[in-house]
């Protein structure tokens, strides 16, 4: 008998485990009374679905439950354009997370969360990625547009003006930028920016280089950005910032075939891979479709996330758990402190990073909802929107499980030159590559100058 097509309920299962008291199973069954019907089913899925089915049906069931203009935005670029929906759902959570900035701020158990988020979108050729961040980015890059003119308008009467005043400009995304562009918007535009990496892996690439002076840089500006620490930049050649709350978002693309490249070098030691939710595909659309997004859908997606962009003209708003949420996004983090020991590196230090993330994405889960039933967001978070912010760290933790084995499968390259490759990439020494391979330092020396 198959337990997941034929259960019906508690009582069921109990019965099946009692018909069989042989040892061992009397502590199974006390474990199975024990347990609800919900944690029950959910083992049995951990055990007879892949990880990419059981992804896709936390995902179907987390955009069941957003906002109707979300879920037609989404199922409308997938049937139409070919996006996938994973791939929607996550830029979309990005850009109202963006939108929002520190705007938005929720304390809960002794910290105070902000909703920036950072996004890796991953994929093959062809998947159509950066269409995906580009449809649920749209409302902002337009209000970009808009604040762009409004800044050449104001650098022209400046100009002429016979007081000059300093014109700063108003950007929200920044495309491909360098790290002294990323410091320099954010430190004109406070609340938030948004960093959009067609190929993220340039930016990694940078990170992990110990020897490259701006991917130390980068990594910690997006390390102490991700818990919205002081960003603090003071040069005698070039302009000081301070940013007392820094919100930089994060969202780019990578290819399947780099995926290992992420967890090269420091990235794992230094925590920045723990910091990042992986969108994997999980079911492709193969039909071509003569129609296109429909104006309709276009403009209710629009006119949410201009709500929350005008939030930035707003005060703050300071939002709450009420009872119910506190007890269980409580519970929630406890179970994830529980998690991490039963998993090993790196997923064990992923589960950490993830109690950082359930309040983020429960305050822009809350936004979202809340800005499409009342146009405003609420000051206090419900217990619908506590368990839907679970249901996306869980469907987060699959990803990366996802990511884990992509990551396992990464080609060795066993030639000399490979492994001089590696040790450079890993700040190792040419005695290492001589003590590693056997071979005399002098056949090692020519091949390492080449």
């Amino acid at each position: 008998m198959t337990l997941k097509y034929k259960l019906q309920n508690h009582i069921l299962i109990v019965n099946i485990v009692s018909t069989y008291q042989v040892t061992g199973i009397e502590n199974l069954c006390q474990k199975i009374k024990k347990m609800d019907i919900k944690d029950i089913e959910k083992n049995i899925e951990e055990h007879t679905l892949t990880n990419i089915e059981i992804t896709e049906r936390q995902m179907n069931s987390i955009i069941s439950k957003l906002p109707l203009s979300i879920q037609k935005y989404i199922e409308e670029a997938y049937e139409y354009q070919r996006v996938p929906k994973e791939y929607m759902l996550s830029s979309i959570l990005n850009a109202f997370g963006t939108a929002l900035g520190t705007k938005v701020k929720l304390d809960a158990l002794g910290y105070t969360n902000y909703p920036n988020i950072y996004t890796v979108i991953v994929g093959s050729r062809g998947d159509v990625k950066s269409l995906a961040i580009d449809l649920a980015f749209k409302p902002i890059k337009q209000l970009d547009s808009k604040n762009y003119n409004n800044f050449q308008d104001e650098v022209e009467s400046n100009a002429q003006s016979e007081v000059k005043t300093e014109v700063v400009r108003n950007q929200i995304l920044i495309h491909n930028a360098s790290i002294e562009k990323a410091k320099s918007v954010h430190n004109d535009n406070k609340i938030s920016i948004g960093l959009y990496h067609d190929e993220i892996m340039h930016l990694f690439d940078k990170i992990s280089n110990s020897n490259n002076r701006d991917g130390e840089e980068w990594k910690t500006f997006l390390l102490e950005g991700f818990t919205n620490s002081v960003i603090d930049i003071g040069r005698i050649t070039s302009k000081s910032y301070r940013i007392e709350k820094g919100c930089p978002s994060l969202i780019g693309s990578i290819q399947n075939q780099l995926v290992y490249k992420v967890f090269e070098n420091n990235n794992l030691e230094s925590g920045f891979v723990d910091r990042l939710l992986f969108a994997v595909k999980l079911r492709g659309n193969n039909t071509v479709s003569k129609r296109s997004i429909s104006e309709e859908t276009k403009l209710n997606y629009t006119n949410l996330l201009d709500k929350a962009l005008e939030q930035r003209k707003r005060e703050i708003v300071e939002i709450t758990l009420d009872y119910e949420s506190e007890n269980i996004l409580h519970k929630y983090s406890q179970e994830l402190v529980n998690k991490q020991k039963q998993f090993t590196s790196p997923i064990n230090e992923y589960i950490s990073k993830l109690n950082i993330y359930i309040f983020k994405l429960a305050i822009v889960v809350h936004a979202i909802k809340s800005l499409a039933d009342r146009g405003g967001i609420s000051n206090i978070i419900h217990e619908d929107s506590s368990n839907l912010a679970i249901e996306l760290i869980e469907y987060y933790l699959s990803n990366f499980k996802i990511i884990a084995e992509l990551n396992s499968r990464k080609p060795v390259d066993n030639s000399l030159s490979g492994v001089i490759a590696y040790a450079k990439t890993n700040g190792k020494k040419r005695i290492d590559v001589a003590n590693f391979t056997g071979l005399n330092k002098s056949t090692v020396g020519r091949a390492w100058s080449k």
